[in-house]
């Protein structure tokens, strides 16, 4: 996996930031929580936001959004238990790959 700091991993974070800047909308009637854990979730199923691309901590994330850490804190440990993201307390939280097989509950396209 690239180091945080290399330039690919860089323009990886981007990628998150104008998905998020773009898309997030504090004065939406949808709730803070259910529209940043929607644009995430998109994000990865639709690989705008690749697989082991490292999300900012929930600290940076919800500075940057002008929302409270815990909200970030929710969605981040939903899409964990959806298997989404992968986290570690030191290591960060990184995207899955969320082919079809892979994920739970999910079944792969027939082939044919």
């Amino acid at each position: 996996m690239a180091s945080p700091s290399s330039p690919f991993q860089i323009a990886r974070q981007q990628m998150l930031a104008d998905l998020l800047l773009q898309h997030f909308r504090r004065d939406s009637a949808e709730s803070n929580t259910l529209q940043l854990y929607r644009l995430l979730r998109d994000g990865i199923l639709q690989e705008v936001l690749p697989p082991g691309l490292r999300l900012p901590s929930s600290r940076q994330l919800a500075q940057d959004l002008g929302v409270a850490r815990n909200t970030v804190i929710h969605v981040y440990e939903r899409l964990v238990v959806e298997g989404y993201l992968a986290a570690g307390v030191g290591r960060g939280t990184f995207v899955l790959d969320t082919g079809p097989e892979l994920l739970p509950g999910r079944e792969p396209a027939a082939a044919g």
